[in-house]
């Protein structure tokens, strides 16, 4: 099956902090993914490596064929038009209405006439369910309809790569269901490839074919649901079970509590 990125040892960090320490990822077409793990794990930086906006100290990153730490920032804008992007908390153009956040890829990028561009954006609010939505403004949308509204923007111009960074932040437990189910049912459709950054156990899982688990910058775990679930490694398990306490303790590193108190041993 023909992959659509590859991260092939790729390692990234800022002076002497390193961030991601010789990944090694592939993303095949038509298959939903997920990069998950605790708070400061490197996954949005993968997301930053993939479109570009950050280059690694060492290893390539492939998508589509391209390797795009050595692609020129013209090069770079031209794949990027093949790549959809939902934004955590959604992103849109709080002064433009729904129709015309949807239509903003679409009138940049595509050259189309207006009236086209027009049955386009309807075509893709229905396929989100907010059609009728198309005169509101992003003020005037709950925080699922908003996040609906960014996914039919994403998908505008039908991209081959669809990326999310925490899709399910901030959502009910209705509104996450309904994301999720629109990110398997329009990945399938459109025969894309979906990265999903999300540390939503319960959100993600019954939508992917595969994922990742980062810690401290490496792969820890990988595998289907199912393997990933009934993994026996420490620091998955506490992460699948949310344990306060395991590999990523409680405490932070401190002194002993008789030490802080001032208290002399007796």
């Amino acid at each position: 099956m023909q992959n659509v990125v590859e991260v092939d040892n790729v390692r990234f960090g800022y002076g002497a902090r390193t961030i991601l320490d010789g990944l090694l990822m592939s993303f095949p077409r038509g298959k939903v993914v997920a990069i998950m793990g605790g708070s400061g794990s490197g996954k949005t930086t993968v997301l930053r490596l993939l479109g570009g906006q950050i280059r690694p100290n060492a290893g390539d990153v492939r998508v589509m064929g391209q390797v795009v730490n050595r692609l020129s920032y013209a090069e770079l804008y031209t794949l990027r038009r093949r790549m959809g992007m939902l934004f955590q908390f959604g992103a849109l153009f709080t002064d433009l209405t729904v129709f015309d956040n949807v239509a903003f890829p679409l009138r940049e990028h595509s050259g189309l006439p207006e009236a086209m561009i027009r049955d386009l954006v309807l075509m893709k609010l229905n396929a989100v369910g907010l059609r009728g939505a198309h005169r509101l403004k992003p003020s005037e949308l709950s925080g699922g309809m908003a996040r609906r509204v960014a996914l039919a923007r994403a998908i505008a111009l039908d991209p081959a790569l669809i990326m999310y960074d925490e899709p399910f932040t901030g959502l009910d437990p209705i509104s996450v269901g309904i994301t999720a189910n629109l990110i398997r049912k329009l990945n399938d459709a459109l025969g894309a490839t979906s990265i999903l950054v999300t540390h939503d156990i319960h959100g993600s899982m019954p939508i992917l074919d595969y994922a990742y688990i980062l810690a401290g910058g490496r792969i820890i775990a990988e595998g289907t649901p199912q393997e990933i679930l009934a993994s026996e490694e420490p620091y998955v398990q506490q992460f699948v079970k949310g344990q306060p306490d395991g590999p990523v303790p409680f405490h932070y590193p401190a002194p002993t509590y008789a030490e802080d108190l001032g208290l002399r041993p007796s």
